[in-house]
């Protein structure tokens, strides 16, 4: 072999080096979902189902193994800990339909979770040397009152003595309370016999129209749960409902 094949033949093997060391770092996992949804709130599934999106910028990379970390609070999940789930390494291409299966979830129950996979190139076999890609951006879901006995609140409503009728719906409901500092968490849930509009200090929570969704009241009553934190302030509150 001459001086030159020997160079071209050594420069060669030093770039595939490279370009597969890097197959891990070029992977990321971005499009967390919780029953098909991004960060769902008030879900009723006891074992929901988790689904991610692998997204590298290698032609042919694809997934060979996940894990799937899910805890009870933020700073559990930063420090790596699924004190709920940790499902550790997984060899799988799966990425819908991951049943959670750990601890039991309860009642309003907030779950934060992240996912990383270990990726390999079109070809190879398992994956890149057993490194796995970043973990994905946090992400978090939570459930909604599974039992009749967590229903604390009750039907209110506007009843004119004059009117002689029952149920008679009043347009309009408000109610001011007050914080001595800023909230921590704070959920509004809502069940409302027909249409609504859940308003805070003014301003309307989500964009939603005709929300919830039709149902036959004799049969099913929906209710939403909304995350009002940032429409709070330390101090005088209100909240209103239509």
């Amino acid at each position: 072999m001459s001086k030159t094949g020997l160079s071209l033949f050594m420069v060669f093997g030093m770039s595939f080096g490279l370009w597969s060391e890097s197959t891990a770092a070029s992977a990321a996992v971005t499009g967390l979902q919780c029953e098909y949804r991004a960060e769902p709130l008030g879900i009723d599934v006891l074992r929901p189902r988790l689904g991610w999106q692998m997204k590298s910028v290698e032609r042919g990379q694809h997934q060979t193994a996940y894990q799937v970390l899910v805890a009870s609070s933020p700073s559990l999940l930063e420090k790596n800990s699924g004190d709920l789930w940790d499902s550790g390494k997984v060899p799988s291409p799966q990425s819908i339909q991951v049943v959670y299966s750990g601890t039991p979830l309860v009642s309003g129950q907030r779950c934060y979770w992240k996912v990383r996979v270990w990726p390999a190139l079109s070809g190879v076999e398992g994956d890149q040397d057993g490194k796995p890609a970043s973990w994905s951006a946090p992400a978090r879901w939570t459930m909604g009152l599974l039992n009749p006995q967590d229903w604390k609140a009750e039907w209110i409503g506007f009843f004119p003595k004059e009117s002689g009728q029952e149920g008679t719906p009043a347009p309009y409901f408000r109610k001011t309370f007050t914080l001595d500092g800023a909230a921590e968490h704070a959920f509004a849930t809502v069940n409302a016999q027909g249409y609504y509009e859940l308003y805070v200090n003014g301003r309307k929570v989500d964009d939603h129209l005709l929300s919830p969704a039709v149902s036959d009241f004799s049969k099913r009553n929906l209710y939403i749960t909304h995350d009002i934190r940032s429409y709070l302030q330390p101090g005088t509150n209100c909240v209103a409902l239509w």
